[in-house]
């Protein structure tokens, strides 16, 4: 998910931990007219965790960090 992980590294590249449902109130959230599903970016963020692209931090709420 490239849009996912363009807004990640614009808005916490220095590696900060966000919470990753932030993604889904912006205009990047969609996707040839239509909006990203929770369930789509829930495994968007699945695939970017096991290539190692993003780290799961556990907080609650959840949040993600870019890897350094």
């Amino acid at each position: 998910m490239d849009a996912y992980l363009r807004w990640l590294y614009d808005t916490a590249g220095d590696q900060t931990p966000i919470n990753p449902a932030l993604f889904l109130a912006t205009p990047g959230s969609y996707f040839a007219g239509a909006e990203i599903s929770a369930t789509e970016l829930h495994q968007a963020l699945s695939y970017l965790a096991e290539h190692k692209l993003i780290e799961h931090i556990d907080t609650d709420p959840a949040t993600v960090a870019i890897t350094p």
